[in-house]
């Protein structure tokens, strides 16, 4: 069913129909596609997917392609070996030029899935981010653990897994998101600085659990794990379990470290609230003794007391094909492929 929408949408293309390709749909019929077949995708869709993504490219500037060019490249490459008379002759051109150069065959996922988890976020559709999720599944099922781009297929796939999570409320999936972003922290070197992305979404995961499970436990491993704004969204969470003022002072000190408005406005009016007057804590030392009457303190439901905005990693899933600044492979010469219609 997936091919047939795919070479539904090649030729209402062909015929000048742009959105047949554009739309989010099609992205999530490639996604679909891609996910249903596996490793062991038939020529005959690799080659619908493929020219898809390469029609959509097309409409990408040149700087912002990757998401479809290189999976296309990906996913055309065998179907141009097995028969070259079944792809438009530029891209046959291409590949008899280069060949398949820098691309790997998990590129062909890589892109569908990063495209749909940012989808995913934007609207939240919780099917998006399900593809997105079972594509990067793959990813990983499919990279050596020698490979030194495992830890950043890891960290991708975790924090895919906690936005699907959030979106339909699966304890389960809060688990894997938490277990996976401890092994793309583990996968990393220590002293790698690229460790802090699966640190932080680890943590805010850790946080989002907690809210669903009451587990104390959680909530300082977060904080143990945090930084930045993310740390300090933790640290008023635990203040409002617990009426230790000293995580309130901190949360505001972190924000205001940070410079994120919108937290530190909402540590601040949770200190206001709790001492019943303007928000005092631009001190030293907290002008009051008076413990807080804390809106949290039974087991704990809901998202945590900020903006939507800033639960979130800091950093969302990343490229890691061949034009990725944390990858060690260096992009192909592609552009010789951009043409007229021709799917």
């Amino acid at each position: 069913m997936e091919l047939e929408r795919l070479r539904s949408r090649l030729h209402r293309y062909a015929d000048g129909d742009d959105d047949a390709v554009l739309h989010p749909d099609a992205l999530k019929d490639v996604g679909a596609l891609l996910a249903a077949a596996g490793p062991d995708l038939p020529l005959d869709a690799a080659r619908a997917a493929g020219l898809l993504l390469w029609c959509r490219s097309r409409h990408q500037d040149e700087d912002a392609d990757h998401d479809d060019l290189i999976p296309a490249l990906a996913l055309l490459e065998p179907v141009w070996r097995a028969d070259p008379e079944r792809l438009p002759p530029e891209i046959g051109e291409f590949f008899a030029e280069f060949g398949l150069g820098p691309v790997q065959p998990t590129d062909a996922w890589q892109g569908p899935a990063l495209a749909l988890a940012a989808h995913s976020r934007a609207t939240a559709d919780p099917g998006s981010a399900a593809l997105a999720v079972a594509l990067q599944r793959l990813i990983v099922a499919a990279t050596p653990r020698e490979d030194p781009e495992l830890p950043l297929y890891l960290t991708n796939l975790a924090m895919s897994l906690q936005d699907h999570a959030e979106l339909v409320g699966s304890a389960a999936g809060f688990d894997e998101a938490v277990t996976v972003g401890r092994r793309a922290m583990a996968a990393f070197d220590p002293a790698d600085p690229r460790r802090a992305v699966p640190a932080a979404a680890t943590a805010v995961a850790l946080r989002r659990r907690s809210a669903r499970t009451g587990s104390l436990t959680d909530l300082h491993d977060a904080i143990a794990l945090g930084h930045g704004a993310n740390l300090g969204v933790a640290l008023l969470y635990r203040y409002e379990w617990t009426g230790d003022e000293a995580d309130l002072h901190e949360a505001i000190a972190v924000q205001r470290a940070t410079g994120h408005r919108t937290n530190l406005a909402a540590a601040l009016l949770v200190a206001a609230e709790d001492t019943g007057g303007p928000a005092p804590w631009t001190r030293r030392s907290p002008p009051s003794t008076r413990r807080p009457t804390h809106r949290r303190s039974s087991l704990p439901s809901g998202a945590p007391p900020c903006a939507p905005g800033s639960t979130t990693p800091p950093t969302p899933p990343t490229w890691t094909g061949p034009s990725s600044p944390g990858s060690s492979r260096s992009p192909p010469c592609h552009r010789a492929i951009r043409t007229t219609r021709r799917p």
